[in-house]
């Protein structure tokens, strides 16, 4: 039955300590009480109803739901300051949730959906336990410290920077009015147009698009800097959830080409598997992955590779029937089905099919170690450089130079999938090709890569990049991950010393492709990828606080002694 449906504007709900907080519902246009989906998020929601995408409350609100969207704290039509990440995130979840429950035109049930900062804000107030709140659908978006292992202990998040500029556009914070507020707007708007020099600033804890006065969120950026290495400080980069306090039902959803939080939902699922009482609430949960990037739209099409309409309808559904089926089994008690279906719904990329698993990590999985070798010109000569089932030869060097870093996507072109040939041909990366497939290969999970390193600089990094070589050449990328040698993904720095070779770990991140018969795969591997991972600047200074650039020689040896190598997790799916 599809609902006539009417919008309620502007919809003040008292927090407990007064502030009040707007929102718009919409639902069906009659009396009777419905379960209500709230979406928490501090972009605006009397400007966003044109970039809903696959988040329309609309065809919620015709499946008989109340859709209750809400500008956060500081943010839109809402009183208060803005707080990102703090208490009053988690405590506005919970009495947002409550409130609605007790309104009359809500049964009592409570679900909650959205992606990425809005995925956030769902599982701070899961982990607060209000008692209505029913089942969550925390899109892209990681429940756990995304940036407090691996490459970037040690390392600088600069995206945060940008994204907390961009957030004082939406922030009704009353530190300025006035003229003084729109210059400080237009101050912002400045810098947010400066992408490239506010990114390579050195120092960053002396940037000055970090120190505009009064606005906190940019004191939350510093204050970060100080504390990256700080394993007592869990606030780095979005304090970490406890999964175990999550008691109810959760829907994830990520993609294979999202950038920004491509492990979030493998992430979360993770983390609820190890917790008590995880396994059997998982058989409640769903998990998707398909090959999207970051963002509402869900796209067929990424970049240079394309994935057919099947893409945007995992096993038959849109994604408006997927979140309708799941809030209608998990508020509504309805059953089409879904409850005998298996969890975990995989895209699989090359293939372009989506597959069903009992679980994640699926079974069935095996590793495939490919080593490196050549003749030590895997940098200038694209033929030199091997992966091959043994052994390998030899060592590679290579210069790795902070002032012209190798860049993270190619030049000129935004999306996340592109033809890496610009890339490959510069002399500060390094490249290793497999031999042609003679049949194929599906990569299942998050490959990592063991090195061994030495430096003539204290420290440096290992930036890595998968890539499926087509037939036709084309090389296009895969997956990605880097370490900082001198953190090497702990919390302690240990320098290097000079001739010192060390055995480092790349972890990439997950993925799933079926590299094709024919095809070859192909290693990167450089001392930077900027601005994804920030600069290495080579020196033995903490990180953020150095002014000086050195040019690193790098050197990744590949033999029986040193037997550098990639390990790939695949997946051969059984009766083929």
């Amino acid at each position: 039955m599809s609902h006539k449906i009417s919008i309620q504007y502007d919809v003040e709900i008292p927090m407990r300590d007064g502030v009040l907080l707007r929102c718009d519902v919409y639902g069906p246009d009659d009396e009777k009480a419905y379960p209500a989906i709230l979406l928490r998020f501090p972009y605006l929601k009397d400007s966003f109803d044109n970039n809903w995408g696959k988040l329309s409350p609309l065809p919620l609100a015709r499946a008989g739901y109340r859709v209750v969207v809400q500008d956060c704290r500081g943010t839109g039509n809402s009183q208060g300051e803005m707080d990102f990440d703090g208490p009053c995130q988690r405590q506005d979840g919970y009495d947002t949730v409550e409130w609605i429950a007790a309104q009359d035109w809500c049964d009592g049930n409570v679900g909650m959906y959205g992606l990425s900062y809005y995925g956030f804000t769902q599982l701070l107030a899961a982990e607060a336990q209000p008692p209505h709140l029913r089942a969550i659908c925390p899109w892209q978006q990681s429940g756990l410290p995304k940036y407090s292992g691996g490459f970037t202990t040690g390392s600088l998040h600069l995206m945060w920077l940008l994204e907390r500029l961009r957030d004082h556009l939406y922030s009704r914070e009353c530190v300025y009015e006035g003229e003084q507020r729109a210059r400080i707007l237009e101050q912002v708007e400045g810098y947010l147009g400066q992408f490239g020099k506010v990114v390579s600033y050195v120092p960053q804890r002396e940037n000055p698009a970090a120190r505009i006065e009064n606005l906190p969120l940019l004191a939350d950026y510093l204050r970060r800097i100080d504390e990256y290495d700080d394993p007592k400080c869990p606030a780095r980069e979005g304090r970490p959830i406890d999964f175990s306090k999550i008691r109810i039902p959760c829907f994830f959803l990520g993609g294979w080409y999202d950038d920004t939080s491509k492990n979030g939902s493998v992430d979360n699922w993770t983390a609820m598997q190890a917790v008590p009482g995880g396994e059997e609430l998982l058989g409640r949960c769903r998990m998707v992955m398909g090959p999207w990037n970051h963002g509402e739209r869900l796209p067929e099409t990424v970049g240079w590779r394309s994935f057919g309409k099947q893409a945007s309808y995992p096993l038959g559904k849109s994604a408006s029937d997927w979140l309708i089926r799941w809030f209608d089994w998990q508020l509504k008690g309805i059953d089409d089905g879904i409850g005998q279906e298996k969890p975990v719904n995989l895209f699989v990329m090359g293939r372009n099919e989506w597959r069903s698993f009992d679980r994640w990590p699926a079974e069935d999985l095996r590793t495939k170690r490919l080593y490196l070798s050549g003749t030590g010109r895997a940098a200038s000569e694209r033929t030199d450089g091997v992966l091959c089932e043994t052994c390998g030869q030899g060592a590679d060097t290579y210069r790795s130079d902070p002032a012209h870093p190798v860049p993270a996507r190619v030049p000129g072109i935004s999306s996340e999938c592109q033809e890496q040939s610009v890339i490959e041909e510069r002399e500060d990366v390094a490249v290793y090709t497999s031999e042609p497939l003679a049949e194929e290969l599906i990569v299942l999970g998050a490959p990592r890569a063991v090195f061994y390193v030495s430096s003539d600089c204290p420290d440096t990094d290992v930036v890595c990049k998968l890539t499926e070589v087509f037939p036709d050449g084309r090389s296009i990328n895969i997956t990605d991950g880097a370490v900082r040698v001198s953190y090497n993904n702990t919390l302690q720095r240990r320098l290097l010393s000079p001739g010192e070779i060390r055995r480092v770990e790349v972890r990439f991140g997950n993925t799933c492709n079926a590299f094709g018969r024919g095809s070859r795969l192909r290693l990167l591997v450089a001392g930077s990828g900027f601005p994804k991972f920030d600069l290495n600047q080579h020196t033995d200074e903490r990180i953020g606080a150095s002014r000086e650039l050195r040019v690193s020689t790098d050197t990744i040896y590949h033999d029986r002694d040193y037997p550098s190598c990639l390990e790939l997790p695949v997946w051969e799916e059984k009766g083929e």
